[in-house]
């Protein structure tokens, strides 16, 4: 399975997915740029993360740089929601 997800994600992303569950590819032809962000911290049944005001696994600053980014080059932005398979925090 992950040498699958591995052909999507791009190399230079393997470790923010690995670490966090996020990464980005542009597709430079359409202009766009995918942020696939890790949803609700692995676990949509995961009410201690509606508890807390934060900003776990800095997921809201990663989809605030991409979309600054994407904005900069002038991109359009696609945000995909997923839970990974291997979360780890």
């Amino acid at each position: 399975m992950r040498e699958l997800l591995y052909t999507w994600v791009p190399e230079s992303q393997w470790s923010s997915y690995d670490r966090h569950g996020y990464y980005y590819k542009d597709i430079h032809e359409l202009k766009a740029r995918v942020i696939s962000i890790n949803s609700e911290s692995c676990d949509f049944h995961n009410t201690y993360l509606w508890a807390e005001l934060s900003d776990p696994n800095d997921l809201v600053a990663f989809i605030q740089s991409n979309l600054e980014e994407a904005e900069r080059m002038d991109y359009r932005a696609i945000l995909l929601g997923h839970i990974p398979d291997e979360c780890t925090h």
